[in-house]
């Protein structure tokens, strides 16, 4: 999974066998290691509790959630951005 991080915007991109795996278990991590002990994890998941895209940042760990549907309608579309995409 790529992350790309523009003034204030994120973008996820992910490859099919990626898409094929959050299209399964509605998570998807990867993480990148600055240097020994300094690690930024981030994470794509759907979630029934949400109406809307958000992004939450914790303790080195960014999660990017979508809701169920919308998550479920990027897996299984071919489309670029899907209305409510977090740009």
């Amino acid at each position: 999974m790529k992350l790309r991080i523009q003034g204030n915007a994120l973008r996820l991109r992910l490859n099919q066998a990626e898409v094929a795996q959050f299209s399964k278990t509605g998570f998807f991590e990867d993480s990148i290691e600055f240097s020994p002990g300094a690690r930024l994890t981030y994470a794509l998941e759907s979630s029934s509790s949400i109406s809307a895209p958000k992004a939450v940042y914790r303790e080195g760990s960014l999660r990017i959630q979508v809701p169920r549907q919308t998550g479920l309608e990027w897996a299984t579309t071919d489309k670029p951005e899907s209305p409510g995409a977090i740009v």
